[in-house]
Order: C-alpha cells, then structure tokens, then sequence
C-alpha cells in the first residue's frame, strides 16, 4: 500500500515537473532562473528591473539608449570595481601556497632532517 502512494506521489511529481520544464522556454524565463543569486530585497529589485531591460532588448532588438528606461535611471552601469592586488599575495585576497621547509622540492628539508641535534641535559658526555 505505502509502495503505491510513493510511487503515485513519484508519477505526480514528474508530471509536474514536466509542465513546469516546459514552460520554461522563453529567453526571459532562462536569463531570471541564470541571474537569481541569495541577495538583499533592493539589490533583487535592481537585478530584476536590469534583466527585464535586457530581456527586452534581446526580444525586441532594440538599442538601450533609445529606452525611456535609460532617461528614467532605471538602467545604470554596474558599479562593482576590481580590487588591487595586494603585497606578498598572489591575487587581491588569495595568498600564495605555503610550504613547509621538510616538504620543499629542493631537498633542503632532508639535510635539516638528517642533523641530529645536540644534547645539552644533564646527562651529556
């Protein structure tokens, strides 16, 4: 009995998911499932109004500055800038890979390694 009922649930759901697949054809459709990062509520609004902008310019083949959007404000540049590379790292935020001394290519790790070190306790010599 409990087999049937998952089975029926798994059938409905693939049907569903099915006609929701299918209706996601249009341009529009796929630049918003592209373009939906986890973001604030004002960030989402101007993402959303940009994306509708672009669909729109997609679709109807036509330049954004003949757009009454463009006048409105509605359609800025995105005002994101790269950061600068910073001393001593290998990019802006990402430092270089640290090797420990034993490990280092050079060998250098096994003439350390092989020194013996000297005993300075009491019960020297």
């Amino acid at each position: 009995m409990q087999q049937q009922q998952q089975q029926q649930q798994h059938q409905n759901w693939l049907e569903m998911h099915e006609q929701v697949e299918t209706q996601k054809t249009t341009e529009q459709d796929r630049l918003l499932e592209k373009t939906h990062p986890p973001i604030r509520c004002s960030q989402r609004a101007n993402y959303v109004t940009i994306v509708i902008i672009k669909s729109f310019t997609i679709e109807w083949r036509i330049n954004r500055c003949d757009l009454c959007v463009l006048a409105a404000g509605f359609l800025t540049r995105d005002s994101r800038i790269v950061e600068r590379k910073k001393p001593g790292m290998a990019k802006a935020r990402r430092s270089y890979q640290w090797y420990h001394i034993y490990h280092h290519p050079s060998g250098l790790g096994k003439a350390l390694r092989g020194r013996k070190k000297k005993n300075k306790g009491l019960d020297a010599g």
